[in-house]
């Protein structure tokens, strides 16, 4: 699934807006090992890589941080 934009943050647990609605995310464990500081986890207004697009069977994972891209 492509870069999906961060919406809301509570506590560990992000909403998203897809073209099929509002999602419920969390981080992926590998990610939250990953993370070095708190500048890089999620946050609001983030593009996200997510590993589904809907929550029917739960909370859909976070599975990367996309880097913006500067113009140039």
């Amino acid at each position: 699934m492509g870069g999906v934009r961060v919406n809301s943050q509570y506590k560990d647990l992000y909403k998203s807006v897809t073209e099929n609605g509002e999602l419920t995310a969390e981080i992926s464990s590998r990610l939250c090992f990953d993370v070095k500081t708190l500048s890089n986890y999620p946050a609001v207004g983030d593009f996200v890589m997510l590993d589904r697009n809907n929550d029917t069977s739960g909370n859909v994972i976070i599975h990367h941080v996309l880097t913006p891209c500067s113009p140039s």
